[in-house]
């Protein structure tokens, strides 16, 4: 991936933090799968699960695709369900992404499996 494109990510990331966490706010990696909790780990950040958490104010992430009118497919990978109670955990959810997630139709740059069914539990 060239550096132009890594800087740019980094720079959204970034700036979706500054809007959007008060410094006074408690800090808590949650990752969805393994690269993301190694990620939160190396970044010498405290990993969570969100069995702990279960009331999040912001939830920061990132789509596998995303539609003119902002609508996204997270979790295309093996994640899914966890994505998704992350998502619904949260006060305010942002989605951070970059042109190469862009899509005139969901479901086309990704290649969606769907490997079970959940019924809604409350």
């Amino acid at each position: 991936m060239s550096q132009q494109i890594e800087a740019a990510k980094k720079l959204a990331a970034y700036t979706a933090v500054d809007n959007h966490v008060k410094p006074t706010d408690k800090l808590i990696g949650i990752g969805s799968g393994f690269q993301s909790k190694q990620l939160i780990v190396n970044g010498g950040l405290r990993l969570g699960d969100v069995s702990q958490y279960t009331h999040i104010d912001v939830t920061i992430d990132g789509a596998d695709e995303v539609d003119s009118n902002l609508n996204c497919i997270k979790g295309g990978g093996a994640c899914q369900l966890q994505e998704k109670v992350l998502a619904e955990a949260a006060n305010t959810f942002i989605v951070v992404a970059d042109y190469r997630k862009k899509s005139s139709i969901l479901g086309t740059s990704v290649s969606l499996k769907p490997s079970f069914l959940l019924r809604e539990v409350h």
